[in-house]
């Protein structure tokens, strides 16, 4: 699955002629943002099938190529699999005692030198804190 981030209409013209409908582009009822938001129901029906005639790489890099904004639909596991989130370090494994794999989970994205994000503890169980947290709630 791509996300296609049509910001302006000479993008919407770009992505109508990377998909081979270039017409599309000039039809008044998609001319502009405003009327292709009246009109987004039949565009979004036209493009999703437009568009599912490619994988997501070929989509992607055809529409790269015409300048249309546009990126991945990732599931969580491609997200920690992405080179850049690897390389950003955005992926944390903590141990938990109840479970045979580490739980990944991502990092925080601020990086500050002298005081880095530090992470002492592993996500909670389902319902680990629960009595916890609303033993401190006093009643009204």
């Amino acid at each position: 699955m791509v996300i296609i981030a049509v910001g302006n209409d000479s993008q919407f013209r770009n992505l109508a002629r990377a998909l081979g409908v270039e017409a599309l582009g000039q039809d008044p009822r998609f001319a502009t943002n405003a009327v292709r938001v009246e009109h987004r129901v039949e565009l979004s029906s036209r493009l999703s099938a437009l568009s599912a005639a490619y994988s997501m790489k070929a989509l992607m890099k055809l529409l790269e190529a015409a300048g249309v904004p546009c990126g991945p639909v990732n599931t969580v596991d491609q997200v920690f699999e992405e080179p850049q989130a690897l390389y950003r370090g955005l992926v944390v494994e903590q141990s938990r005692e109840d479970l045979s794999q580490p739980v990944r989970t991502v990092a925080s994205p601020i990086r500050l030198s002298k005081t880095p994000v530090g992470y002492d503890a592993p996500p909670p169980r389902l319902g680990q804190h629960t009595d916890e947290v609303l033993g401190g709630l006093k009643p009204t």
